[in-house]
């Protein structure tokens, strides 16, 4: 009967440590929560300031590496992101030592038993609290600077989140969408696709910079809704921030182009000089003299800077730098 109590007294314990774990809105407060825990625990000779200090550094360190290695990820991606990043086990595992740790000094200090059995039981539950808090001060952040870019003029687009939730859709595109009579949620689809390959980039630290963020970036016509989709991750300063914008536009379709004004366009978009263009196409210089003309009609340019930039936003071509892509 005595052994049912003191269960029971430890399941308490931990249900009430759990909530207040969980209720926790930054990683200083679950640290304080622990610290403040063992020192109730401890009998009061063996409080010493120094080991609450080298704790509260351990658990704040620890829970900053846990919350950065394992974001949550959405229902609608999880299969995908979990299978290809999975938990960061070195995080993990110094978060179980530095909780093993604490939980012996509490029994080798007599200090209350419960705590022992608690501390013992709850690494995965402070991890996965650490990466939801990292995860709301990511998207907080991701919110902030899409409103900013919005009241700037942004252009329609919507932005994923670390774990591929959708944080914005701006009202750019709300109005497109609603123009087109078109359901927000299959473009959120489509959005999503393009989004997590980019996401799963950011999160194996493939971008360090913007210049790597740039490269990462890639577009897709989608044709059953009409439209051109180009994801990038967003940056602040030269930083990659861990989420993606994904922008929609009604560009006009590549097939208005015959087959051999979209060869002769690519051609000249990636050459630069007609004479070049002829060779590879194979064609005499004055017929491709005839055939740009007739591409900047048709596209609405002037010159090969506005063809080269109307072709990567229309999706006829991947942008500098992101040859290795399709489109």
């Amino acid at each position: 009967m005595g052994r049912i109590r003191v269960q029971e007294h430890e399941l308490l314990g931990l249900a009430s440590f759990l909530a207040a774990v969980y209720r926790a809105r930054t990683l200083p407060e679950i640290t304080e929560l622990v610290v403040s825990h063992v020192r109730d625990a401890l009998p009061p000779a063996a409080r010493e300031p120094v080991y609450f200090t080298s704790l509260r550094e351990r658990l704040d360190s620890t829970l900053h590496e846990v919350s950065h290695s394992h974001p949550p990820v959405s229902d609608a991606n999880a299969e995908y992101l979990r299978a290809s990043t999975g938990w960061s086990s070195q995080a993990h595992e110094h978060l179980r030592d530095v909780l093993l740790q604490c939980a012996l000094h509490v029994q080798d200090n007599d200090g209350t038993p419960w705590l022992v059995a608690v501390l013992r039981t709850v690494p995965e539950a402070m991890a996965e609290a650490a990466a939801c808090i990292a995860e709301r001060a990511s998207d907080a952040l991701a919110i902030e600077l899409a409103r900013d870019l919005e009241n700037l003029g942004a252009p329609p687009a919507m932005l994923f989140g670390a774990g591929g939730n959708m944080l914005w859709l701006n009202s750019a595109l709300r109005q497109l969408l609603l123009r087109r009579r078109q359901a927000p949620e299959r473009v959120r689809q489509h959005g999503l696709l393009m989004a997590t390959p980019l996401l799963l980039a950011l999160r194996q630290g493939k971008a360090h910079n913007e210049a790597d963020a740039a490269a990462l970036g890639a577009s897709r016509r989608i044709e059953e809704i009409g439209l051109l989709l180009r994801a990038r991750p967003v940056t602040r300063g030269s930083v990659p921030l861990g989420f993606v914008q994904v922008e929609v536009s009604e560009a006009k379709r590549a097939v208005e182009l015959s087959p051999r004004e979209l060869q002769v366009a690519l051609a000249l978009a990636q050459q630069g000089r007609y004479r070049d263009v002829a060779e590879r196409v194979g064609v005499k210089l004055d017929s491709v003299r005839t055939y740009i003309r007739r591409v900047y009609r048709k596209l609405g340019v002037n010159s090969h800077s506005q063809l080269l930039a109307r072709m990567v936003r229309d999706g006829m071509m991947p942008a500098p730098g992101d040859s290795n892509r399709s489109n």
